[in-house]
């Protein structure tokens, strides 16, 4: 019996702890969101001061032979993911134009108040998870073009030995970013659809 309180708490902490990480994950984006949104509104800011990076430093040492191939799989990988990001974003339009739709329709429906009222709240969250997928922006291109012609001067070789870690760090970010798209776009998706469900259930069954 103790042993069985015990896991019942570790599990509740687990909730807890997993529940607290959602809600910052939720709050970061919403923010990029806002900002993102500000940024399509007004427009880019002129003369916006830039970040100073440090010149590419001459090479010390011969590139390792294995870097051609490196470059070329974290390249490859970068654009997978980019296309990947654009096509959930097709889809989270989709699912958004499908919810707007599919919600008039159910709460047409529902024909009592209180079973419209949990109709639209539960309709609402699903497009405010398939809105904050839509407006998930931050992704990372690499290499940066200006940056990467700056070293020119050296052999291409070595342009991608000192390039390799900016393309591997985009391909983690973008792949992070891809995931928290496609969670919020499941999310959306999965409460519509039991919204539909549930509300179809209980016009058949006459609850509603």
């Amino acid at each position: 019996m103790a042993a069985r309180g015990t896991d019942l708490k570790a599990a509740l902490r687990e909730v807890v702890r997993l529940s607290r990480r959602l809600g910052v994950i939720l709050i970061d984006d919403t923010l990029v969101a806002l900002v993102s949104v500000r940024r399509w509104l007004i427009g880019p800011v002129a003369n916006a001061p830039g970040v100073a990076l440090p010149p590419i430093e001459a090479p010390t040492h011969p590139t390792p032979p294995g870097i051609p191939l490196a470059w070329d799989v974290a390249t490859t990988i970068v654009d997978v993911e980019l296309r990947e990001i654009d096509q959930l974003d097709t889809k989270a339009g989709v699912v958004i134009g499908a919810l707007v739709v599919a919600g008039s329709l159910v709460l047409s429906a529902t024909g009592r108040g209180a079973a419209q009222v949990l109709v639209g709240v539960a309709l609402i969250l699903a497009l405010a998870f398939a809105t904050l997928s839509f407006l998930v922006r931050k992704y990372e291109y690499a290499p940066d073009p200006e940056r990467f012609a700056s070293a020119a001067m050296f052999a291409p070789d070595y342009m991608k030995e000192a390039f390799l870690g900016n393309v591997l760090e985009a391909a983690a970010v973008n792949r992070e970013r891809a995931a928290r798209k496609g969670f919020y776009l499941n999310c959306a998706v999965g409460i519509g659809a039991l919204t539909a469900i549930a509300a179809v259930f209980a016009k058949l069954t006459g609850l509603a």
